[in-house]
């Protein structure tokens, strides 16, 4: 049995656009940060970013993760617009119109503050919290020069309980707020007490820069891409009871089909839209996805 492996790879259209205007996003693989507050383009070079616009002003948001952590920088106009930086997840991406248990919140000010179930409990606040990482934090009392305008993030997959290997989809939305009358998102439309306003992650591998159609350690071969009228998928070894599943950039399942005991097979892509899919072929012993477009 072949060890299990995922290559989720989303690629960027028209200057990270396309995806991010569905709501969708792509945290790319990247090398692992410094989180110190000194913000360096050097060390946030793998980072995609997305903005969030209020009242004349732009914060900008980086994020990446290295399969082990999320890392996420705000830079600009937080303190000394009066703004502070938030980040919400849900988990299981169940999109409920109201918290559950597997939704978080954390926060960065004066203090680190989390909370799993629901938005602004500041009962877990510290100084340094012991799960996760930001720097720096703001001082205490009304914002004076010199201003805290940015500030870095890293938080565990462990710690809000996601399996990156799992290849799932992620709720999440970005944000800064007063804590008084202003809450600013990405996406624009999220709303703090509503995870299905938010947006929603995946995250690409390692790999994920290489070629999509070929995964040469494993020998899974997908062509042509772009394609057409139909996609060749060639296996290692023959595959039993499978299912092989295409989904569009909002993650909603397009096309699914059953495959048995053959290790190369053809599909039909001729009816599908215009677009970018991942396919992913699903078995007891491994679950294989790739990216592909469709011309």
């Amino acid at each position: 049995m072949k060890p299990k492996t995922l290559l989720i790879a989303l690629a960027a259209l028209s200057n990270y656009g396309a995806i991010q205007a569905q709501n969708m996003i792509e945290f790319p693989y990247g090398s692992t940060p410094v989180i110190d507050g000194d913000f360096s383009n050097t060390e946030w070079q793998d980072a995609d970013t997305l903005t969030i616009q209020f009242s004349g002003n732009t914060v900008t948001v980086y994020y990446m993760h290295d399969s082990v952590n999320m890392h996420i920088a705000y830079v600009n106009n937080l303190q000394s617009v009066s703004r502070m930086p938030e980040v919400m997840f849900d988990v299981n991406n169940s999109k409920s119109g109201v918290w559950e248990a597997d939704d978080w919140w954390f926060h960065v000010s004066a203090t680190d503050c989390e909370y799993q179930g629901q938005h602004g409990n500041y009962d877990s606040c510290m100084a340094v919290r012991p799960n996760w990482t930001a720097e720096p934090n703001m001082a205490s009392g009304p914002p004076s020069p010199p201003y805290v305008d940015t500030i870095e993030v890293q938080i565990p997959f462990a710690t809000i309980g996601y399996d990156i290997n799992s290849g799932d989809t992620i709720g999440l939305s970005f944000e800064v707020t007063n804590l008084f009358s202003a809450w600013n998102h990405w996406p624009t439309s999220a709303t703090l007490n509503d995870p299905s306003s938010w947006g929603s992650a995946v995250f690409s591998g390692p790999t994920s820069t290489q070629t999509p159609n070929a995964d040469e350690d494993n020998g899974y071969l997908l062509f042509p891409n772009p394609a057409q009228e139909e996609l060749r998928i060639i296996l290692p070894e023959p595959i039993e009871n499978g299912n092989l599943v295409i989904f569009d950039l909002t993650g909603r399942p397009v096309k699914n089909q059953s495959v048995s005991a053959i290790d190369s097979f053809r599909l039909d892509i001729s009816e599908l839209p215009s677009s970018q899919y991942l396919v992913q072929l699903q078995s007891e012993e491994e679950i294989q996805t790739f990216r592909f477009i469709k011309n």
